[in-house]
């Protein structure tokens, strides 16, 4: 049996580091568990030619064509190294991955021959990574894309981030949300992470209700559930800059002191200040 394991990190278009494994393997068996633990993302090299024609979510199954020099496969065998970016391949290996086949949840947006080029002994392991992360960053936030889809009836091929944000941001302040109401901030937090393709931290039933909320300011002749009222109302209250307290405590702040002038000793509190 052949077999290696490796730890490999990329860095995706954010910036942040991504986490996976990469196995090599005889065994097609190797890519069965998925990526699993605290891996992202899973890159399985299999040896040989293999009727693989599923994957998990995350997991790419790299099949070789049938080798032409089956010598030399031999020999490869037994070179792998301990580390992972010590790895390298002839040029015909490289050429078997090229012509095989790569198995993925979204296979038809990887092209073997982008991995595994025939003009290089290293394999592009990276490319295929951030294939894997944007699709499964994709499929994760599908659901906060649809919703906004859905709640704002929107069109087919029409943007929904671009839809949401214009209603966050309308031309005339006056006429929308209040700006710092909590449905808006949660809004606008989840735009933010949608925006980076990350998953964002409110509920989708939550956000749900926000949309719904934020819908109604898009009709002026709109009919108010009483449901909606109550959010309104509520909104309006968290968003107002100072409660009962604040602005006694604001009025105070504007009523100048008083010029008070102390009494020395020896002095009658009716003489006045300038003849003590």
């Amino acid at each position: 049996m052949t077999e290696a394991h490796w730890a490999f990190s990329v860095r995706d278009h954010q910036g942040r580091t991504r986490r996976g494994r990469v196995v090599y393997s005889d065994r097609g068996g190797a890519a069965a568990g998925g990526a699993g633990g605290v891996a992202e993302f899973l890159i399985v090299l299999l040896d040989g030619p293999d009727s693989i024609d599923a994957a998990a979510a995350n997991t790419a199954i790299c099949i070789p064509k049938p080798p032409n020099l089956h010598a030399l496969r031999n020999t490869d065998a037994n070179k792998l190294p301990s580390r992972l970016q010590d790895l390298t391949f002839r040029p015909h290996r490289m050429a078997e991955y090229a012509g095989g086949r790569i198995v993925a949840p979204t296979p038809d947006a990887i092209d073997p021959t982008d991995i595994f080029p025939v003009h290089s002994e290293h394999p592009r392991l990276d490319r295929l990574a951030l294939t894997l992360l944007e699709a499964s960053d994709a499929e994760a936030i599908a659901p906060y894309t649809a919703v906004i889809r859905r709640e704002f009836d929107l069109p087919a091929g029409a943007d929904a981030l671009a839809a949401l944000e214009t209603r966050l941001s309308p031309s005339d302040p006056s006429q929308g949300a209040p700006a710092r109401a909590p449905g808006v901030v949660r809004l606008k937090a989840a735009l933010r992470k949608l925006r980076k393709g990350t998953v964002p931290e409110v509920a989708i039933e939550t956000m749900t209700e926000d949309l719904r909320l934020l819908r109604l300011f898009d009709d002026e002749h709109a009919a108010w559930p009483a449901a909606a009222l109550d959010q309104l109302l509520g909104d309006v209250r968290a968003a107002s800059p100072a409660s009962g307290q604040a602005r006694r405590t604001e009025i105070a702040a504007e009523v100048p002191p008083a010029n008070i002038v102390p009494i020395r000793r020896g002095r009658s509190a009716d003489q006045p200040p300038e003849q003590a």
